[in-house]
């Protein structure tokens, strides 16, 4: 049978030009054309300008058929000028607004420039308007848009606010959304709306020249940490993410090492152990030999997982080093126990058994039932795996009898499982029925 496929197109919409794929067809969105240019013209206050524009001397000045096309006329110019750039023409809106006629001289500068429609006379016409528009500004407006521009999410003007001695610099962020230079993003709850930058105006501060003010980085990380744990933030994983991202920047290694526990943890919790993976190897790379047991211990386990046994057994021993250290005994028997898993894996049963042993006493010791269960059921495995059936049985009878003492069901119908499987290597189908039907109740 001959299989046909359907061609289908594929839109890509990104900010920048891909250079690996050449063949590509490029359509600027920006670049509307001059019909929804006009109508998007007519929908802002610069219909005012079409009292002052292009009519006949002496000729009373109305809202009649010579003022719309002297309207239109100048839709036009700014249409060239622009290269068809809504963006640019909302700069030039509120250029009008807050300047009047005054405008006319900006106007007059872009009908000066060189009418070819290339990125190269958007870029100018939209630098020149977007200067005048940052004149404007007074030095706490200024400080304020070169703070917020450094943020890459919409935040509250408390992240502001924490860079500055906690001064209240929300007028200044309200002036400058009224200006478009920042965004508002509302719908997170009363009193709660964020501010943020658009990455074409970031693009055109940088072209514009305008000196950043002071940042920390540290004060960042702490501003998005802080709405995590206060139940305040947006997106509680992105902020702390962010978080990350600046403690990282700053190399605050008490700082990386507990927000990057706290993502190592969650992403190998709902099983994306990739990122778990990254957020561990970050974190060690900022905190060396101060890196937390727990983040040494996830990426061994998931290196383990991967495939990579002699990486694995690096840092989970590293791992164990920390919790003796640390006179963590219930995170050494985990740590031995995970050791003895590696060394299973490869095939070497006496070292992978001996670890175990070490696991077992410890859990014993500290009184961890759970652990103790967990332990007696892995050693039964690796007697399983060398093929003594009898000695495997005894550890899973011990394992199951804890974790029904100990209301631990998911453990119990592990066990009744391995228990099954016993069974059922021994050809003894009947009694390993009873106990896999025991485990699927479960």
């Amino acid at each position: 049978m001959i299989r046909k496929y359907t061609a289908y197109p594929v839109l890509l919409t990104g900010r920048y030009p891909v250079p690996e794929l050449p063949e590509l067809h490029i359509r600027d969105l920006n670049a509307v054309d001059f019909t929804d240019f006009f109508k998007k013209c007519w929908q802002l206050p610069l219909r005012a300008l079409s009292k002052k524009l292009g009519a006949p001397a002496g000729a009373a000045k109305t809202d009649g058929p010579e003022s719309a096309r002297s309207f239109e006329d100048l839709a036009r110019r700014l249409h060239r000028a622009f290269g068809g750039n809504y963006r640019a023409l909302e700069f030039f809106d509120e250029l009008h607004t807050q300047r009047g006629e005054a405008v006319f001289g900006t106007l007059e500068r872009l009908d000066a420039l060189e009418h070819t429609k290339t990125e190269v006379l958007r870029r100018m016409s939209e630098n020149l308007v977007f200067g005048e528009l940052l004149a404007l500004l007074t030095p706490e407006e200024s400080e304020a848009l070169s703070l917020l521009a450094r943020f890459r999410t919409p935040v509250l003007p408390m992240a502001l606010g924490m860079q500055r001695d906690h001064r209240d610099l929300s007028p200044a962020l309200d002036r400058l959304a009224d200006l478009t230079l920042a965004e508002r993003s509302t719908g997170h709850g009363a009193g709660a709306t964020r501010y943020y930058v658009m990455p074409l105006v970031k693009d055109l501060l940088a072209e514009a020249g305008l000196s950043e003010a002071p940042f920390s980085e540290k004060m960042a990380g702490d501003y998005h940490r802080y709405v995590v744990n206060e139940k305040i933030s947006a997106d509680a994983l992105t902020d702390l993410a962010e978080a990350f991202e600046w403690y990282y920047a700053a190399s605050a290694e008490e700082d990386v090492n507990e927000v990057g526990d706290r993502l190592c943890q969650y992403f190998y919790d709902i099983q994306q152990f990739q990122l778990s993976l990254n957020y561990g190897l970050r974190t060690e790379e900022i905190c060396k030999e101060k890196t937390g047991g727990r983040v040494l211990s996830k990426v061994g386990t998931v290196l383990q997982i991967f495939g990579y046994m002699d990486a694995s057994l690096k840092y989970s021993e590293k791992a164990l080093k920390w919790y003796k250290k640390a006179g963590n005994r219930q995170g050494e028997g985990t740590l031995l126990n995970n050791i003895s898993q590696i060394y299973s894996a490869k095939g070497d049963y006496d070292t992978a058994l001996d670890f175990l042993q070490q696991s077992l006493k410890i859990t014993q010791e500290i009184g961890d039932r759970k652990g103790e269960g967990t332990t007696l059921n892995n050693i039964s495995q690796i007697y399983d795996a060398k093929g003594d059936y009898d000695t495997a049985l005894g550890y899973l009878q011990q394992s199951l009898k804890i974790r029904q003492e100990i209301g631990d069901r998911k453990g119990e119908g592990t066990t009744l499982n391995n228990i099954g499987q016993i069974y059922s290597a021994k050809g003894d189908y009947d009694t390993a029925l009873g106990y896999l039907q025991q485990s699927l109740k479960i």
